[in-house]
């Protein structure tokens, strides 16, 4: 078993190979601590957090109701703006009224009958990774078909053409990078490039499906 960190510290290898020591110690300690390094408070405890999550006075942000400097955080630098547009008009992160409408509008390619429907879809999917990994003598199974499995399932809901997918793990990569904590320039210089080509990609996709109006 792989040594165990001591406290609660996200930049020991230890920690991030077994944190769960680590997590037992802070729920005896307690149920908020306030971790100085990041200036944020740690929840330990799951019914704390289930209704932390749970309660409407609560968002995933905060920019609907008070600015950057009310809450006490410095502005995101504006060339991070590609990013932040992208990253606050997702589903999770969209605070009311938005959210029912999009969910409507989502709910409509999730029905029963069309995920039934994708199902031998999945199979090949899987099938022709797994084929790939055992025609190469094998390899590692998560690099090589579990993580690109779901990419190429969303990319068939979508509608991305199987020629136009390779760019999508990358970008997907580079945008879920910045979601690491304290993340470097660098981090976030790819970030904002992968964001640009990922929506310009997206707009040129749907303007392309989009039924030509008369």
């Amino acid at each position: 078993m792989t040594e165990a960190a001591a406290a609660f510290d996200p930049w020991d290898p230890r920690f991030a190979a077994y944190p769960y020591p680590a997590y037992e110690e802070s729920r005896e300690r307690g149920r908020a601590h306030y971790f100085a390094p990041t200036d944020q408070w740690l929840i330990p405890h799951h019914d704390d957090v289930r209704a932390l999550l749970t309660d409407r006075r609560l968002g995933r942000s905060y920019t609907h109701r008070f600015s950057h400097e009310e809450f006490g955080r410095p502005a995101p630098p504006p060339e991070y703006e590609p990013f932040l547009t992208l990253d606050g008009n997702g589903l999770l992160d969209l605070e009311p009224p938005a959210p029912p409408r999009v969910r409507r509008l989502f709910s409509q390619a999730f029905t029963p009958r069309t995920v039934d429907r994708l199902d031998p879809v999945v199979r090949r999917l899987a099938a022709g990774l797994l084929d790939g990994l055992l025609a190469r003598g094998g390899g590692d199974l998560g690099d090589e078909v579990a993580e690109p499995l779901p990419v190429a399932v969303i990319a068939e809901l979508l509608g991305v053409p199987p020629a136009e997918r390779d760019p999508l793990r990358p970008w997907s990569a580079d945008i879920c990078a910045m979601y690491e904590l304290n993340p470097s320039p660098e981090t976030a210089r790819r970030a904002v490039r992968a964001s640009v080509e990922f929506s310009t990609y997206l707009r040129e996709l749907i303007a392309a499906r989009r039924p030509a109006t008369t």
